[in-house]
């Protein structure tokens, strides 16, 4: 069924643009901290000295892998239920 709207004025289509855009953006935030967070806890230290834990994890798996996990799985709940079903009220 074709649209009745002109390419690239349709909602659906507005909205998907709008979706990605800030999905790609919170993924590149995310990725940024994983790998930054990661890389600055979790080399250079002198191997004879102890591992930091926090919760039985190392410090740097802790913050730069179990945080940022978290922290995006609160945003993608958020993003599905406040925002993600927008799109689908007027198909």
């Amino acid at each position: 069924m074709m649209s009745k709207h002109p390419v690239g004025t349709d909602p659906v289509y507005q909205n998907s643009r709008r979706e990605t855009f800030w999905i790609l953006l919170i993924w590149a935030a995310f990725a940024l901290w994983v790998v930054g967070v990661s890389g600055w806890l979790g080399f250079g230290h002198d191997p004879d000295t102890p591992v930091k834990t926090v919760f039985g994890f190392p410090a740097w798996v802790f913050w730069g892998v179990a945080i940022p996990w978290l922290g995006a799985n609160i945003i993608i709940f958020y993003f599905a239920i406040a925002i993600g079903h927008l799109n689908h009220a007027n198909i």
